[in-house]
């Protein structure tokens, strides 16, 4: 019971109703020089698409968030996080707070989210673009085979005020060769609207065309 009053409360300062079944939300620790959240008692659906075992140091393995995986559940209702050595849960604005001052791009998570709310599988490609961690993305009739499953795209994100230059058409180009599977652009606005486009690099001329994505809500 004392959980559920804690959950409640970091909505009710987030202004955002908690709809979240106790049953469905997990604990855990924010380790802020690791940027990673380690979870302590995982539960519900949500994981089967989120986190990774990870352990250094010869130390236990352990489940961990990626800090736009640990905003979202705590956002969704799904996560009661705490800071080390505190004994009360974050609300979101806290979470917010110190998931973007450890360096994660608000306009990255703000695509992120997005995604996930739209049912899509997402989670960390190989290298970024523009400063921006890269997504593997899967549709949401793969969401319980994904893990061993083709990448249905892969997807960068940028501001919207960003100008591309010659050099990052050319990346797009790299980026569309290497991932073997079709390239989508998250475009965000300084209001954090996000608007998704289908990408085509263009080898021969060393640049790339973008038609609005119908994928998307």
């Amino acid at each position: 019971r004392r959980r559920r009053m804690e959950v409640a409360e970091e909505y009710e300062l987030a202004a955002r109703p908690n709809r979240s079944r106790i049953e469905d939300v997990s604990e855990a620790t924010w380790i802020t020089r690791k940027q990673v959240a380690i979870l302590q008692q995982p539960r519900g659906k949500v994981l089967q698409t989120m986190g990774h075992m990870a352990g250094d140091d010869g130390a236990a393995r352990q489940w961990q968030l990626l800090p736009e995986e640990a905003l979202f559940m705590v956002q969704q209702g799904l996560l009661a996080m705490r800071n080390e050595k505190e004994a009360r849960a974050m609300a979101v604005t806290e979470a917010m707070d110190r998931v973007f001052s450890g360096g994660m791009s608000p306009f990255f998570f703000h695509a992120y989210a997005k995604i996930r709310d739209a049912g899509f599988v997402a989670a960390r490609a190989e290298g970024n673009f523009h400063g921006r961690p890269l997504l593997h993305v899967w549709k949401p009739e793969l969401s319980k085979k994904w893990r061993k499953s083709q990448p249905s795209f892969v997807m960068g994100v940028v501001r919207c005020s960003e100008s591309l230059s010659s050099s990052s058409c050319e990346e797009l180009v790299r980026l569309q060769s290497r991932s073997n599977c079709p390239l989508r652009m998250a475009m965000v606005d300084d209001s954090f609207a996000v608007t998704f486009f289908d990408v085509h690099p263009n080898p021969d001329t060393s640049g790339a065309a973008g038609n609005p994505s119908c994928e998307f809500p």
